[in-house]
């Protein structure tokens, strides 16, 4: 199936895009992995193998265009246009006022979806290092995003499972 080749080609690129980065003591692949397990721990069964697929690249690619020097001319050239469009609500630009930022994504669930399992890894990275700061602001932003996202993800489940 393409979508799970497309998967390991957003594993590839995530991992060069983030070579030499490292998330606390671990190389920065360990983090994006992290992701991709929440991910699946949030949706799987819950939504079509498609869209969790899709939610997977993202996963995988949702730091690239914030941390590295990959483009979003170079990640449309490579993958669909919603894993992109995703990728792009959850990059965070220069200057960018956080209620909108966090508003943006509660309006595209594959963006949601990696928000939502972005911050629980955060959270779980952050509490196993005992950083109150960061424990305050994922928590925080943990209660912005999960009600959203299992109210989209009910809609979902009445709709078969598809967008």
């Amino acid at each position: 199936m393409e979508e799970l080749a497309k998967i390991r080609d957003a594993e590839i690129t995530a991992k060069r895009a983030h070579d030499e980065q490292l998330y606390g003591i671990w190389p920065y692949h360990h983090h994006l992995k992290d992701v991709v397990s929440k991910v699946n721990w949030l949706v799987t069964g819950k939504i079509s193998s498609l869209v969790q697929y899709k939610c997977n690249q993202v996963a995988w690619l949702h730091d690239s265009l914030e941390d590295t020097v990959v483009s979003e001319g170079e990640l449309r050239a490579l993958f669909s246009s919603d894993v992109v469009d995703a990728i792009v609500l959850v990059t965070k630009e220069d200057g960018y006022d956080y209620d909108e930022y966090i508003e943006r994504i509660k309006n595209n669930f594959i963006a949601l979806t990696v928000k939502l399992a972005d911050t629980i890894a955060n959270l779980s990275f952050s509490m196993s290092n005992g950083c109150e700061r960061r424990i305050k602001k994922y928590t925080r932003q943990y209660e912005l995003l999960n009600p959203k996202f299992r109210e989209m993800l009910e809609a979902i489940n009445k709709a078969g499972g598809t967008l």
